[in-house]
């Protein structure tokens, strides 16, 4: 039953589209029975209009619950699906002749799931009535980046745009992304941004029922090409010498017809992004003179028509004296050391002055180079990429030329020097032959650094080959320098560290701990792996650091082992200073701890009687621990009141023990010295008490009289 009366309410509802043969005849149906529908329309150039429903919530349920929608225009009982979109809208294409009538305003049937029919009333604001081409461009031809556009939209005639807000929009793909254009009018102004085609989109909006339309140009329909070059030059390469002009002509398409009397401002600076400096000179065509050497990018603002438009090179367009044209090198990479010949692509002018200068940045700061002429040889003596600079002074003039790119390039190489050993991995105080191949004299100053910065310390040896001892250990770069026949001077220096001297332990004492009693000898030794004519010098410290004092060294203290008898009790450092008289260096070893220790466990000297007291012509023995090691000494004893002297001889021996048996003593408590002389020695080793061993008194009777502290 349900579906008989669904298919008599349709045959009459198309009944009634069949009998009306235009929006009129429609608009006389019930209008109760009808629902409203606000719509937006697009159409495209080829006139294909499409219908979108933008709030599908506001249609029967019926339609909302639907899996499928169909719209039937009039009573051919022809269909169009209607699409369900990803925002929840509802679209279909508008494929019928009728339009909407004078209220903006068409009826349509739209059938859901095949089984009910709605009558729906669309209410579009305005319909897309422009003409062909729908939208003006001005101007219409390829224009330059820069150019300020004007867009129109031709509007017919017979719509009131008094309610209509339209909105642009412009982008590289028919599919977006949009870029908004400024201005809500028919006609708007603008200039892209930046290179390529562009298709236009037009939204209209109509304020009274905040329904829109918009229109999509189907193909790009503004082509803006890039302002690479903005003018002519003449010269048509742009470069020029410092001091010449040259001329500018505006080469834009979109101006190629335009008026000789065209307004044009020209504008200049070193860099695209500015700031850009005024031409004095105006028009289409001007000559002008750049005030200094450099690039420069040109800028032309353009007053047409009252539009007005800016146009910016992409790259610089004249070049005044560019330094790369004028000067040049003979070789671009050479090693320090090597000669290079600069030259200048410049008129020779009489009376100039001619000053080369170099500097690792185009900024500075930069150092002259010696000799005043447009070619010259240099030698650097430095290693480095290097921009040159030209600076030419006349009575009229300074110019002044400097490359804008590094011109030449100075390295350094390990192969301009010969090393024996090779590879020079040295112990401390062994030697290496240092030669400078193809040395251009023998001339040669040689100097070493740990590092390539320096400081570099001198070599004192000089020569093509040399024979060099390092006096540390540690890793060193060397350096060269060779005077030439000419008087000039050639730098050479290693790229890498290239002899590595390691430390080496070369001290060694007899006893090998080097404990000994005070009185006893120690014998020091030096082993070094070149030890042929090399000239010692021993001393000694209580600390690492010193002051080192001479070593008292009953040998000839200038060789390699010498015995020392220290003279008091410590702890004492031994350093040795060699000198090799070949290479005329020098070095030194310092042990690092204490290497002699002098113990005084017991006494040095002692006495008989045990407590040193005794009488005027009493008879006193005194004996010391010195042990003479087998050889023949002279010893020397003496007294004195004070450790510090003076000291009074009391007499000699030979052997480490002496009988005081004067008369008459002298009263007193004495301090004891005794002084042991090797033959043929002029450095006597002497040995002082800490404190008085001895006390002569008149009598003993006193017990308070001359205690032997060193009995206690």
């Amino acid at each position: 039953m349900k579906s008989r009366f669904l298919l008599l309410h349709l045959v009459l509802t198309l009944q009634l589209l069949a009998a009306c043969d235009s929006p009129s005849g429609l608009s006389s149906s019930p209008q109760s029975s009808l629902a409203a529908v606000n719509v937006n329309v697009s159409t495209t150039n080829t006139g294909l209009r499409t219908v979108q429903i933008p709030i599908a919530s506001l249609l029967p349920e019926a339609i909302q619950m639907a899996s499928h929608l169909a719209v039937i225009f009039d009573a051919s009982n022809t269909s169009v699906d209607v699409q369900r979109n990803a925002d929840g809208s509802l679209s279909f294409p508008l494929n019928t002749s009728r339009s909407f009538d004078s209220n903006q305003e068409l009826n349509i049937l739209m059938v859901a799931d095949r089984q009910q029919t709605f009558a729906l009333k669309l209410r579009s604001g305005v319909p897309f009535q422009l003409d062909t081409p729908p939208i003006a461009v001005t101007p219409d031809d390829t224009v330059t980046l820069g150019t300020r556009l004007q867009l129109q939209a031709r509007i017919r005639d017979d719509v009131a745009a008094d309610n209509l807000t339209f909105s642009w929009e412009a982008a590289t793909a028919a599919s977006g992304p949009w870029q908004a254009i400024a201005g809500s009018q028919p006609g708007v102004a603008w200039e892209p941004q930046q290179a390529g085609a562009y298709y236009i989109r037009l939204r209209i909006s109509d304020q009274r029922t905040q329904s829109q339309s918009s229109y999509i140009s189907p193909t790009p329909q503004v082509y803006v090409q890039r302002s690479e070059t903005i003018a002519q030059t003449e010269p048509p390469s742009g470069r020029i010498l410092s001091g010449e002009d040259l001329g500018l002509k505006l080469s834009l398409p979109e101006f190629a017809s335009a008026d000789e009397n065209l307004s044009v401002q020209w504008f200049y600076a070193s860099s695209a992004q500015g700031p850009f400096q005024p031409i004095s000179s105006q028009g289409r065509e001007i000559r002008w003179e750049p005030p200094a050497a450099g690039s420069y990018f040109l800028r032309a603002r353009v007053a047409q028509a009252g539009s007005l438009s800016t146009y910016t090179s992409e790259r610089a367009q004249v070049v005044v004296a560019a330094a790369e044209d004028i000067l040049s090198v003979s070789s671009s990479a050479i090693l320090r050391g090597e000669s290079v010949n600069l030259s200048a692509s410049l008129p020779a002018v009489s009376g100039a002055s001619y000053q080369w200068l170099y500097s690792v940045t185009p900024q500075g700061p930069f150092t002259a180079i010696a000799g005043d002429a447009l070619s010259l040889s240099w030698t650097p003596r430095e290693a480095g990429e290097f921009y040159l600079r030209l600076r030419v002074s006349t009575p009229e003039r300074s110019d002044t030329y400097t490359s804008s790119t590094r011109l030449l390039s100075v390295r350094d190489s390990n192969e301009v020097f010969s090393l024996q050993p090779s590879p020079a991995n040295l112990s401390k105080g062994q030697s290496v032959q240092l030669s400078l191949n193809n040395a251009p004299s023998e001339q040669v100053n040689w100097s070493y650094a740990s590092t390539p910065q320096g400081p570099f310390q001198p070599i004192p040896n000089a020569g093509s080959s040399i024979l060099w001892s390092p006096p540390e250990a540690g890793r060193y770069y060397l350096r060269a320098s060779a005077t030439r026949p000419d008087g000039s001077q050639a730098e050479f220096a290693s790229a890498s560290a290239l002899v590595f001297v390691n430390e080496v332990s070369v001290l060694r004492s007899e006893p090998a701990a080097g404990s000994i009693a005070l009185g006893q000898s120690v014998r020091l030794r030096a082993e070094l792996p070149e030890s042929t004519q090399l000239r010692y010098s021993w001393s000694f410290s209580s600390t690492p650091q010193g002051p080192f004092q001479p070593l008292p060294s009953l040998d000839n203290p200038g060789l390699s082992s010498v015995l020392w008898y220290p003279v008091q009790a410590g702890a004492y450092y031994v350093r040795v200073d060699v000198t090799n008289p070949l290479t005329q260096g020098s070095f030194s070893f310092t042990s690092d701890e204490p290497m002699v220790r002098v113990n005084s466990n017991q006494p040095f000297f002692s006495t008989d009687p045990l407590n040193g007291r005794i009488e005027r012509n009493d008879v006193l023995r005194i004996s010391s621990r010195f042990e003479t090691g087998g050889r023949s000494f002279n010893l020397g004893w003496a007294y004195s009141r004070s450790s510090s002297g003076p000291f009074i001889p009391m007499g000699g021996s030979t052997a480490p023990a002496f009988v005081w048996d004067d008369l008459d003593k002298p009263v007193g408590s004495y301090y004891v010295r005794l002084q042991a002389t090797a033959p043929g020695s002029n450095n006597p080793l002497t040995f002082v008490s800490d404190t008085p061993l001895i006390f002569v008194s008149e009598n003993n009777d006193s017990g308070n009289f001359g205690v032997n502290q060193l009995t206690e």
